[in-house]
C-alpha cells in the first residue's frame, strides 16, 4: 500500500477505475469500489479524483480517461493472486504476468501500456482476491469487506 499512498501524494489528478462484472459474483469488486468511492468523495477530492466504472470492456472509456488528463491511473479488479478472498494487492502493469483477471476483453496490461504512453502517467493497479465468480450470484462478505477496507484507506489519503 505504500506504493499506492506515495503514488497518491504526488499526484494532482487521479483516475480510479472499476473494473469486473457484477453479473459474476466477487467479478464486481472493482465496479463495487467505484460505486462507493464514488459517494464518499466529497468537494476538492471530486476535482482530483475521477472514478470511471469499466465494466469488462473498460478499453471503451480510454477517451474519458486520456481527456481527464491524469498523473496517476489506479485500475481496480478481481484478480486471482492465490490469496485469502477480499485481500488486496497493488502491483505495477509489468507484475501481473502470473495474476488472472477474469472477464475483460483485453488484456489489462495492454490497455494500461497504452495508457502509459499516451498519457505519459503513472499505473498501478489494486487487485481483490475473489472467492466466487459464478454468474449471477452476489459478491461474497470477504470481498465487500475488502472493498470497505480500501475506500476507507482512499479516501483518508484525499
Amino acid at each position: 500500500m505504500e506504493r499506492l499512498k506515495s503514488a497518491f501524494d504526488t499526484s494532482d489528478r487521479i483516475v480510479i477505475l472499476g473494473i469486473g462484472s457484477v453479473l459474476r459474483g466477487d467479478d464486481a469488486a472493482g465496479i463495487m469500489l467505484a460505486d462507493v468511492l464514488e459517494k464518499s468523495l466529497n468537494g476538492r477530492a471530486k476535482d482530483r479524483i475521477k472514478i470511471i466504472k469499466g465494466a469488462t470492456a473498460p478499453e471503451n472509456l480510454t477517451g474519458e480517461v486520456k481527456s481527464f488528463q491524469p498523473d496517476l491511473i489506479v485500475f481496480v479488479d478481481a484478480a486471482d493472486m492465490c490469496r485469502n478472498p477480499g485481500e488486496y494487492l497493488v502491483f505495477s502493469p509489468e507484475e501481473t504476468d502470473n495474476i488472472s483477471f477474469s472477464t475483460h476483453t483485453l488484456p489489462i496490461r495492454i490497455m494500461a501500456d497504452y495508457l502509459k504512453v499516451y498519457i505519459q502517467c503513472e499505473v498501478l493497479m489494486v487487485g481483490i482476491q475473489p472467492k466466487q465468480l459464478e454468474f449471477d450470484t452476489p459478491a461474497t462478505e470477504e470481498v465487500a469487506k475488502g472493498v470497505n477496507e480500501l475506500v476507507k484507506i482512499l479516501t483518508s489519503w484525499v
